[in-house]
């Protein structure tokens, strides 16, 4: 079993009316992840606790899928760390709005499977 690289995963979780005050702020809030974070079903503390369990979960499931599926890593000592980060930046860069968009998918529908 090849070990999988160790990226860095950036989420901005500002709130987008705060952003446009810091004109030409960086990155560009991720609506979609703050929204979902911020969409607790239930009231109790277990309830939020599962909900950010789950979507930790979606985050780890979806970002590992998409290595597997857009790096042959080979060995593990095929990337250096330097290289690794230029790609997985020039990757996610083309890629954030989809990835994001697959986090969330996933994190409904495990927290969703939770509550049945």
């Amino acid at each position: 079993m090849t070990k999988r690289p160790q990226v860095k995963i950036p989420l901005t979780l500002v709130d987008a009316d705060f952003n446009r005050l810091a004109e030409g702020a960086f990155p560009a809030p991720d609506r979609g992840i703050r929204d979902h974070l911020l969409s607790v079903p239930g009231k109790s503390d277990f309830d939020a606790k599962m909900h950010y369990i789950k979507f930790l979960g979606a985050v780890f499931k979806v970002i590992g899928e998409e290595l597997d599926n857009s790096i042959d890593i080979g060995g593990s000592d095929r990337y250096d760390r330097s290289s690794l980060a230029r790609w997985w930046y020039s990757h996610l860069s083309k890629a954030r709005t989809r990835v994001y968009s697959q986090i969330i998918t996933e994190a409904r529908k495990t927290v969703r499977a939770w509550q049945i």
